[in-house]
């Protein structure tokens, strides 16, 4: 099959340097100090009462976890993925063209990028210092660098692009990236799980039938679910490792307490939740949630599909952990959580069309993103307001920004109540009748101009009496899991990677 583009992160510095700089951890930070205690055996990660999971459990978890997502995402896991299919396919080439990069090639390459950043420091950082920083290890590290050094030597190869890279860092990793490519697209890649791209075939296009317990095949090489684990543990963001075992640790504390549903009682919450979501998204803010299925919502949420939470041990208990709590509801707690919310979440609401315009505040030192002044906010304003002075209609307005595809310049339907988070368009629209058109409203970083729709009636208690139900439940379910969650000596956790500076919480 034809395989994939890559996505390529190494660019505009030497293909070596740029190949350590692991685009797939997340930022490194300093690890809070933790109590001391004693250390758990080898092997094991975490202790919940007397269930044990070790880091083959773990590595089993980030499997499971994560092949859902190779449906919808092209990153994260699906990187990780496409990176190991290079790997295997270089050394393949390698052993194909007779090249053999030794451990004397790597520690040469190793001093040379050393020697590079102390230069580049003023002698302030060494390699191993940019390492850490990453949130990597030496080990890990060492292996990325074997790979540069294997491609760099088929790259040269005389079968392909000839004798010698060049010089030139940039063109050295276009030559570099060019050859590999090209090998890519001639090997014959299967994926033993749907991908993104079967998906969106219409029909949708079956994975390859593999052997058991093989992900994805290179040449006819096995990329097994155990060396794929392995993989996500070590190349994930450290934040998606944290969860991945925190939710591993939860799942134990819900199997330890008898928290399980039978495929039966799980196909039960989930026709309860889709009866649900009708009245659930009418307290989303955007009127756009109206036309979101529960499928779409379900998706999004937990990242896998409904029929996929079948399989997933940590999703499937959760669920299990609502529906217990839900039985726990009282009059009372229904009663208390409508009280407090009455004029807030529960009460009287306005519809508005909103044309937001995002401005940049003076003097400000946050540059990731290029975003208009206040002064060009305003003018966009302006122009609105002559739009519709030449009369244009709102909604042709609003059409039309919307095609801009500028998430700093939007026009949607938001619901506004009166709570602080909405207060100063709330009061603005308040004063307003349904179809006025407001003068520009300044806030902190942002120019609107409101049209009022229409207003909405504070709800009644017994209509939305299955949200409260649903919401005090998974209240109780949150609490119920930091309780056990934190309770001395209940669960015992060994970060599974040293190398890394972010801990579990």
């Amino acid at each position: 099959m034809t395989h994939p583009p890559l996505r390529r992160r190494l660019a505009a510095a030497a293909l070596a340097l740029a190949a350590l700089s692991l685009g797939v951890a997340g930022p490194a930070r300093a690890a809070p100090d933790e109590p001391a205690e004693a250390p758990l055996p080898d092997g094991v990660v975490a202790k919940v009462g007397e269930l044990t999971l070790t880091y083959d459990g773990l590595c089993q978890a980030a499997v499971q976890h994560m092949l859902p997502r190779l449906r919808s995402e092209r990153s994260g896991p699906r990187a990780i993925l496409e990176e190991i299919i290079e790997e295997m396919m270089v050394e393949q080439e390698c052993e194909r063209l007779g090249i053999a990069v030794t451990p004397a090639d790597v520690d040469k390459k190793w001093e040379d990028l050393n020697a590079q950043i102390r230069r580049t420091s003023g002698g302030e950082q060494t390699l191993v210092d940019v390492i850490r920083e990453q949130g990597s290890s030496t080990e890990e590290a060492r292996a990325r660098l074997l790979h540069v050094l294997r491609k760099e030597r088929v790259a040269e190869h005389p079968s392909h692009l000839g004798k010698t890279l060049p010089s030139d860092d940039g063109l050295r990793l276009r030559q570099v990236t060019f050859v590999i490519d090209t090998l890519l697209r001639r090997s014959q890649i299967e994926y033993g799980v749907p991908i993104v791209e079967h998906v969106e075939r219409d029909p949708p296009r079956p994975p390859a039938v593999l052997a058991p317990g093989v992900v994805a095949t290179v040449n006819g090489a096995p990329i097994t679910t155990a060396h794929y684990g392995q993989q996500l543990v070590l190349r994930l963001p450290s934040d998606d490792v944290r969860e991945i075992l925190d939710q591993e640790c939860k799942t134990a504390l819900m199997v330890a307490e008898g928290v399980r549903l039978t495929d039966a009682e799980l196909e039960q919450e989930l026709a309860h939740l889709r009866e649900l979501w009708p009245l659930e998204r009418d307290f989303q803010q955007h009127v756009a949630w109206q036309t979101v299925t529960f499928s779409d919502r379900f998706q999004a949420e937990f990242k896998i599909r409904e029929e996929d939470v079948f399989k997933h041990r940590y999703y499937r208990g959760l669920l299990g952990l609502v529906r217990r709590m839900r039985v726990e509801v009282t009059d009372a707690d229904v009663a208390r959580e409508f009280e407090d919310g009455r004029d807030t979440r529960y009460g009287a609401y306005l519809i508005v069309t909103d044309v937001k315009i995002t401005f940049a505040q003076e003097r400000s030192s946050f540059v990731a993103t290029k975003v208009r002044s206040k002064r060009e906010a305003l003018e966009l304003a302006r122009q609105v307001a002559q739009s519709l002075a030449r009369g244009i209609p709102f909604s042709k307005i609003a059409s039309d920004i919307n095609n801009l595809r500028d998430p700093t310049y939007t026009a949607t339907q938001v619901r506004l109540y009166n709570t602080d988070r909405d207060r100063l368009l709330y009061d603005y629209a308040a004063g307003m009748k349904d179809g006025d058109i407001s003068s520009p409203v300044e806030t902190l970083s942002e120019v609107h101009v409101l049209r009022r729709e229409e207003s909405r009636p504070a709800r009644n208690p017994a209509e939305i009496r299955p949200i409260l139900v649903e919401r005090i439940a998974r209240q109780k379910a949150r609490s119920w899991l930091e309780e056990h969650l934190h309770a001395p000596g209940a669960v015992r956790v060994r970060w599974p990677l040293a190398q890394r500076s972010v801990p579990p919480r």
